[in-house]
């Protein structure tokens, strides 16, 4: 976990966004660990969000019981790895956005409609599953690869070196269909080249490798202690 990140899951960048009540004074502070995001953070919400919370926008979220969330509820490992899950799925986006935006320049906003939709889709690729754990079977669910290597190839075929690298024998990558009738073979010898193409174009344009895709924790339904006795569990 690089400095930024843990400066950020705890207080220490939250504490620097806040003004000190006596500028001359190194130890002053009012911050309130309560409500630590109301002046703003860009480095966590990006300069646009950030200028819109530091404008008072709430950013706070609710539990699935439409109570507030508590600051104890971040004890729950559940929760942690849930909102670990969320960051890198939205980390991930955020760089293949900012690739795709590189391969377009100034005609990105042209193909960007088209494009979010696929990156989302890519980074996202548990789809509704995330919101209840894992399927045991996803690996083994062709359908769900297939859609997965399709936009994936939407997103890839338009950066720069596509059509010039080496597909290892397989023809016309564009317009090939992707679907059940795909040969394990060439599935597979798809797959593994759109990830490696993928990988060494990152590597290339931006230095450094791209956010592995995680596989979603077991995600709950979490309610507040009250609600939590009347349901009986967090998880459906």
């Amino acid at each position: 976990m690089t400095k930024e990140w843990r400066s950020i899951l705890g207080n220490t960048y939250w504490k620097l966004m806040w003004p000190r009540p006596n500028p001359s004074d190194a130890c002053s502070s009012n911050f309130d660990p309560m409500e630590f995001w109301i002046q703003g953070g860009p480095l966590f919400f990006g300069d646009e969000v950030s200028a819109e919370v530091t404008f008072r926008c709430d950013m706070a979220s609710v539990l699935c019981c439409h109570c507030e969330v508590q600051m104890d509820i971040a004890d729950n490992n559940e929760i942690r790895q849930t909102v670990l899950y969320h960051l890198n799925m939205s980390h991930a986006y955020a760089e293949i956005k900012e690739m795709d935006r590189l391969q377009f320049g100034s005609d990105y906003k042209i193909w960007s409609q088209g494009q979010m939709s696929a990156i989302h889709s890519m980074t996202d690729m548990w789809g509704p599953i995330r919101d209840g754990g894992v399927i045991l079977e996803f690996f083994m669910d062709k359908k769900a690869w297939i859609e997965w290597l399709r936009v994936a190839c939407i997103i890839v075929m338009e950066w720069e070196g596509f059509d010039d690298w080496d597909w290892e024998g397989l023809k016309d990558i564009r317009n090939m269909a992707i679907n059940k009738k795909l040969s394990p073979t060439d599935f597979h010898m798809l797959t593994v080249c759109i990830l490696v193409f993928f990988i060494k174009t990152f590597v290339t344009c931006l230095g450094y490798y791209p956010s592995p895709m995680f596989c979603p924790p077991i995600l709950a339904n979490h309610h507040c202690a009250m609600h939590k006795k009347k349901f009986a569990t967090g998880l459906f």
